[in-house]
């Protein structure tokens, strides 16, 4: 009986685990992406902004965000696949529908005053 249940929540542990409409996100960061981050090591020359890393899962692959933090600054986040290259989206598609739409999954990295 013991063998019978442990075999039972095995089985829905490994049935679970295996279920993912999203996908997964990769903890291989892109070279680009990690030059990124060695580029913006938290030195200020100048008004302090926070740079954060964030992944997404939209529509079937993994999107970095790059953006900057701050309240007094106009900012354009700039995002990326899987594969480092910079995506553009389509004419009257917003940074707004994107977040709607895509699933937030981690952030990545983080620059910021206290680091």
């Amino acid at each position: 009986m013991t063998k019978k249940l442990l075999l039972f929540f095995l089985f829905i542990a490994c049935g679970i685990a295996s279920c993912s409409d999203e996908g997964e996100i990769s903890t291989d960061v892109p070279a680009n992406i990690q030059e990124i981050m060695n580029e913006k090591s938290c030195q200020r020359d100048g008004p302090v902004t926070d740079v954060i890393i964030t992944v997404y899962l939209w529509r079937g692959q993994q999107v970095y965000v790059v953006s900057s933090i701050c309240p007094v600054c106009y900012s354009v986040p700039f995002l990326y696949d899987e594969n480092g290259n910079q995506i553009q989206l389509e004419e009257g598609y917003t940074l707004d529908d994107f977040k709607e739409e895509a699933k937030w999954s981690k952030e990545i990295w983080r620059c910021s005053e206290d680091s």
